[in-house]
C-alpha cells in the first residue's frame, strides 16, 4: 500500500532487483567457481535480503539455505543450490517484468 502513494517506486525497485539480481548471481558463479565459500556467503546473504523486501519467499529461502551451506563449506550443496537460485531468479523476474507478481 506504502509503495501505491510512492509513483514509480515500485517499478524501480523491481528494476533495481532484476539488474542487480542478474549481476549478483554472476559473481555467485565466478565464487562458486573458485570456491570462494566467504564469498558465496556474503552474496547469498544479500540476495536473501533483497528477495524478502521484494516478496520472492522461495528465493529469500533458498538464499538462507546457501548462506548456511557455504558457512559449512558444503560445496556440492553450495552448487546445487545455486542451480535452485538462478531457476527461481528467472522465474520471479519475468514474473515481476509482466506485472504478475
Amino acid at each position: 500500500e506504502l509503495m501505491d502513494e510512492i509513483p514509480g517506486s515500485w517499478d524501480s525497485l523491481v528494476e533495481s532487483f532484476v539488474g542487480h539480481g542478474e549481476d549478483t548471481l554472476v559473481r555467485l558463479g565466478d565464487a562458486l567457481a573458485s570456491a570462494q565459500c566467504d564469498d558465496v556467503k556474503r552474496i547469498a546473504h544479500n540476495m536473501k535480503g533483497s528477495s524478502a523486501m521484494i516478496g520472492a519467499v522461495r528465493l529469500s529461502a533458498w538464499c538462507a539455505d546457501l548462506e548456511q551451506a557455504a558457512g559449512s563449506h558444503r560445496t556440492l550443496l553450495c552448487s546445487d543450490l545455486a542451480t535452485r537460485i538462478r531457476e527461481e531468479f528467472g522465474t520471479v523476474s519475468r514474473a515481476l517484468v509482466a506485472g504478475d507478481f
